[in-house]
């Protein structure tokens, strides 16, 4: 699924573990993800939910279900899945605040979604994916010199080891920046980058999505159609 995209293949190692384990909770939830990722959002929600009977105290279910919904072009139930999270699993608020911000985008609502990447980041500050997608809604939104800030902090984790080309790339897109949103996507594409195979249904910019670089990479993955 995240390195061969695969994708028949990952669906009947996905289907033979459920035959194996009908009541593994994390099995159905990373199904969920790979079925949000196809664009089969309605059978991924249930998935997720499926998780949840199974395995009620792990909270990141409930946030993978939040996943599917927002995908499912449902944000509004979206986050009121994630507020649920926070109140009961307030360990995960990071990643909650992480999606209640790209819901409160899908609302086209920038101020919220800017404040919910602020909760996001007073609690989780070194986590590539989420300073990332923090550039990008921050740039999105008018707030120029935080998303600069961020693409800063990316430069220093890459100092420092292995860094996803993908953040770079939403960081980018969230600015403007076409040009260097495509570079760094094209080689998170030659690199095989784990935050990829779901990239049909991030929030990238129309511009960018219309762009013949990103479309030829939507190309490449091989994605069966939804």
């Amino acid at each position: 699924l995240m390195y061969d995209w695969d994708w028949e293949g990952a669906e009947r190692a996905f289907e033979r573990a459920i035959e194996l384990n009908p009541s593994n909770a994390k099995v159905h939830v990373d199904l969920a993800g790979y079925l949000t990722a196809m664009g089969r959002q309605e059978v991924a929600i249930a998935a997720a939910e499926r998780a949840t009977e199974l395995d009620p105290l792990t909270g990141f279910w409930r946030i993978t279900q939040a996943w599917a919904l927002l995908f499912n072009d449902r944000p509004r139930e979206a986050l009121e899945v994630l507020e649920s999270s926070l109140r009961l699993y307030p360990e995960l608020s990071a990643w909650a605040y992480n999606h209640m911000a790209w819901a409160h985008t899908k609302l086209d609502q920038g101020e919220a979604a800017c404040a919910a990447y602020d909760s996001a980041l007073a609690r989780v500050d070194d986590e590539a994916v989420l300073v990332g997608g923090a550039a990008h809604v921050f740039g999105r939104f008018g707030r120029t010199e935080d998303a600069r800030r961020m693409i800063a902090a990316l430069d220093v984790m890459r100092d420092e080891g292995y860094l996803d080309p993908w953040c770079y790339s939403f960081a980018y897109d969230g600015l403007g920046e076409i040009d260097s949103a495509a570079v760094w996507l094209e080689r998170a594409f030659a690199e095989r980058s784990p935050s990829l195979w779901g990239m049909r249904f991030d929030l990238w910019s129309d511009a960018f999505r219309a762009d013949p670089r990103f479309q030829a990479v939507v190309a490449g993955m091989n994605y069966p159609a939804p």
